[in-house]
């Protein structure tokens, strides 16, 4: 068939390779799958028929007023595509039609009762244009700084806007700013305090929109310039306060980009080697405590006066590295943690901060030989941690108090060393190995002087299976005869903080503040100045018993019950493998982890 039949629904042409009906009373052509109301299966069974009547759907609205045969033909009337009929394989009345084929005819279906298409409610638009009354005296304002390039705009309340052209004695002369673009040549002369138009009419629509866009540009750059450190997000959001509600802006990573163009060559770059000068410019006062070199190696402390103070007097730091917000040549950001209390109120605080282009024993031994001359009078007398063997070595060596590991990092060792193994599976199922294992994992709840002789009984009871084995044998290479991480270093029996998940839970709140992972320096520095800051304001919460450590409900309840557990181990009412065994029944914090 000729392209050039178009379907009286579609208009598209009707084309050889599409099924299509030709009009008994226009002689138009419809495609088959528009409105005709006729199946596929029934198309074919018409294209073996000589001819049959049916009006197209201008001619007949309803498709079921088409008179269309349910046996045969009754006279001469419409036309089916040739080549659509003589390649079809039906023939009415043929029995060697496949069974497939008599089924989706007896499956198929159509309703052709008529239906009503309601109409869909469609918004107003809340976009209205600013108008202004044609006989309104036209004002003029200068806008200083809000031109792209930081100079000053005049604009009128017609909606457009002007620069200076010349600066006279007696007299200044603006230009219409579209002069480039447009081909403006409109002019506004200033004279006596008053403004005149000269020149000819302007050549372009006006923006009644482009003076509140200038002011919010004009906002942006001087907030931008003021704080070069901070976050371009927060600046954007609230420059955009100042807008009046039905101005068109440009997009949020437009203005975003504004800001970083607005303070590009103010902020001083990352530092790439370890031996670069820091620019005191843009580090807050006395807040940077040391700027140690050893060994090569670049360490850089924080803290302000207040932090410092609060050192000293704290008996238990706790202590946490994070790698996500340093950058090289820093590979990590160390940081000493302590609770301030009053009465049963307590709060965790961030108290020193430690930039370390390295962590090895003897980088942590400088660092914390500045810190103790720092903190001259120190009370402490325990520190927690993870176990980072070059920390413990160096809180031995310099500051000559007990370290105590935490529970959380000891659990996550016994139970990376169980997946290593290939128990995970078996852990997790109820069993012989289930027991042992949780057993094992159960013996920090013990008093110190128990632990080695209780896993000395689980020794002797361990299951056949080498994996077993090898975990046994792990716990006590690390764990039980170890030099520094001996039973007394990890028992958590009555002890109320057993871990530093404090330090853990501020960094995560500290990367999640920051504008991205591994920012530059002097972006960092300013966060932490900030967040040093906040601690004078908890104590002051704290000591007005507004504030405190946040706890649910769940682990409170647990610890009500660790409590609990420990006075009646403690009064002899449980056996140790009794106590063990109650223990052992409490989820493990690797078992949350993973």
């Amino acid at each position: 068939m000729p392209a050039k039949y178009p379907c009286t629904v579609c208009k598209k042409s009707c084309k050889d390779s599409q099924q299509c009906l030709q009009c008994d009373n226009c002689n138009r052509w419809q495609h088959r799958t528009c409105n005709t109301g006729i199946s596929e299966d029934y198309y074919h069974q018409l294209s073996q028929m000589d001819d049959f009547p049916w009006n197209c759907s201008n001619c007949s609205p309803n498709t079921s007023d088409s008179t269309l045969p349910s046996q045969g033909p009754d006279a001469e009337s419409t036309r089916l595509q040739a080549s659509t009929a003589a390649n079809s394989n039906y023939n009415v009345g043929n029995t060697d039609i496949s069974m497939d084929e008599v089924q989706s005819q007896q499956d198929d279906f159509n309703i052709s009762l008529p239906f009503a298409v309601a109409d869909q409610p469609v918004e107003e638009s809340i976009n209205h244009p600013l108008e202004i009354p044609e006989d309104e005296e036209v004002c003029y304002e200068v806008l200083p700084g809000a031109s792209r390039r930081g100079g000053e705009l005049l604009a009128d309340t017609l909606g457009y806007t002007y620069v200076i052209r010349t600066t006279g004695k007696h007299k200044t002369t603006y230009i219409c700013s579209q002069r480039n673009s447009k081909g403006c040549s409109a002019k506004v002369g200033f004279r006596d305090t008053v403004y005149i138009r000269e020149g000819s009419d302007h050549t372009h629509a006006p923006d009644m929109a482009f003076a509140a866009r200038a002011k919010l540009g004009r906002i942006i750059r001087k907030a931008a310039r003021k704080d070069i450190f901070r976050h371009a997000g927060p600046i954007v959001d609230e420059a955009l306060n100042h807008v009046p509600p039905g101005v068109q802006l440009p997009s949020v990573d437009n203005l975003k980009r504004a800001v970083h163009r607005a303070r590009a060559g103010l902020r001083p770059s990352h530092p790439t080697a370890k031996d670069f000068e820091l620019d005191m410019r843009h580090i807050p006062v006395d807040f940077l405590q040391r700027d140690i070199m050893h060994e090569g190696e670049r360490f850089l402390i924080f803290a302000t006066k207040k932090q410092l103070e609060l050192l000293i007097n704290a008996k238990v730091w706790f202590t946490d590295g994070t790698f996500k917000c340093s950058k090289e040549p820093f590979i990590q950001l160390y940081s000493i943690h302590c609770f301030v209390r009053s009465g049963d109120i307590m709060k965790q605080n961030p108290l020193c901060f430690i930039l370390m282009t390295r962590r090895k024993k003897e980088d942590y031994k400088a660092v914390f030989h500045a810190i103790a001359a720092l903190t001259p009078g120190r009370q402490v007398e325990e520190i927690t941690a993870d176990f980072e063997a070059a920390v413990w070595s160096a809180v031995c060596c310099v500051l000559k108090v007990p370290v105590k590991g935490c529970w959380f990092h000891w659990s996550q060792a016994i139970y990376r060393h169980i997946v290593d193994a290939g128990l995970r599976a078996a852990y997790k199922k109820p069993g012989e190995i289930q027991d042992y294992v949780r057993y094992m994992m159960a013996l920090p709840h013990l008093p110190y002087e128990h632990i080695a002789g209780a896993f000395q009984q689980l020794k002797d009871r361990c299951p056949a299976d080498e994996r077993l084995v090898g975990l046994t044998h792990y716990i006590e290479k690390s764990w039980i005869t170890h030099k520094r991480r001996k039973p007394e270093s990890w028992s958590t029996f009555r002890r109320f903080l057993r871990t530093n998940n404090d330090c853990e839970g501020w960094h995560n709140h500290l990367n999640s503040e920051l504008p991205h992972d591994h920012p530059n320096m002097y972006i960092l520095i300013p966060f932490l100045h900030q967040e040093a800051e906040k601690v004078e304001r908890t104590v002051q919460l704290v000591c007005q018993q507004v504030v405190q450590r946040q706890r649910t409900q769940e682990a409170k309840s647990k610890q009500a019950a660790l409590e609990k557990l420990w006075d009646k181990y403690a009064s002899g009412q449980y056996s140790t493998f009794g106590y063990l065994k109650k223990c052992s029944k409490k989820r493990d914090h690797a078992e949350e982890a993973s």
